[in-house]
């Protein structure tokens, strides 16, 4: 009877032992095949005291899988850093995979010099190969920096940004005025818009005998950034500004309405003011950085 008893209890702490270890088998995520691979997109970096974000095109992840089951991730920015969070968990809910890591990136400074900071990372990926990763660095600037990778193509506002120099004609009725080395800014948002900011203040004006008269400061802001079939981009505007049309006097405001014409490199950007009859003040790009 006692060795009966024994044996009984053998066998009952080998079925509890079965038991636990196809438990913990089963908390195990199957990792797909299909999520261990280079995810090819754009990324947007924004900190607290910017209303904008710094696009970046041509941006990979790439995702391998590690026997434990985690996987390392990398993802390279030219400015910002390597992120290379190793060992990360993996998490499902339907057909969407959540992959959480963190680690430590090193940043470069304008003047050379280098900070190691703390980040964390979040990813998704679902069936489809959709992917989307955020890196929080929460010491990076006043109030943090966020980067978010986004596989696919980038949005319009992404692609035309940067800084033009280029040169400016003012026409109306008395005379047309050329200025050179005048410059325009595209920022991107967030949503996908963009923003022009464009000052003509006729220090560049031509002619030794012109005098300093320039056309005003214009600011659109949340333009929708029309993709046209001919690989072109087009925005629309209007706003209003304080020009003076002679030195020394108080600006009046005019209504303006704007019109933008990127095609790669190349911006044409078009003012026109109800001055004069009717002012045209067209900026033309030469350079893009």
């Amino acid at each position: 009877m006692k060795k009966f008893s024994i044996l009984m209890l053998t066998a009952l702490m080998a079925v509890c032992t079965f038991t636990a270890c196809s438990d913990d088998d089963d908390l195990k995520v199957t990792i797909p095949e299909y999520i261990s691979t280079t995810y090819v997109g754009y990324a947007d970096v924004s900190f607290s005291y910017t209303s904008h974000v710094m696009p970046y095109l041509d941006q990979t992840v790439t995702i391998a899988p590690n026997t434990n089951g985690t996987v390392d991730m990398i993802y390279v920015n030219d400015t910002w850093g390597t992120f290379n969070p190793t060992n990360c968990t993996i998490s499902q809910s339907g057909s969407v995979y959540t992959i959480s890591g963190s680690g430590t990136v090193s940043v470069s400074s304008p003047s050379g010099s280098s900070k190691s900071y703390e980040y964390t990372t979040v990813a998704t990926v679902s069936d489809d190969a959709d992917f989307a990763m955020t890196i929080s660095i929460p010491s990076l600037m006043s109030g943090g920096t966020t980067i978010n990778f986004h596989s696919g193509d980038a949005p319009a506002a992404y692609k035309i940004a940067g800084t033009y120099t280029g040169n400016t004609v003012a026409a109306f009725a008395y005379a047309k005025l050329n200025y050179t080395g005048d410059t325009l800014t595209i920022t991107a948002n967030s949503d996908g818009t963009a923003n022009v900011s464009y000052t003509n203040d006729g220090e560049h004006l031509e002619g030794s005998s012109a005098v300093a008269l320039g056309f005003g400061t214009y600011a659109d802001s949340c333009m929708t950034v029309v993709e046209n079939s001919d690989s072109t981009y087009t925005m629309a505007g209007s706003g209003t500004i304080s020009l003076s049309m002679s030195a020394g006097t108080t600006g009046n405001s005019y209504k303006y309405v704007s019109a933008y014409t990127i095609n790669g490199s190349d911006v044409t950007a078009v003012y026109t003011l109800p001055i004069m009859g009717t002012t045209t003040v067209t900026f033309t790009s030469t350079s893009k950085k």
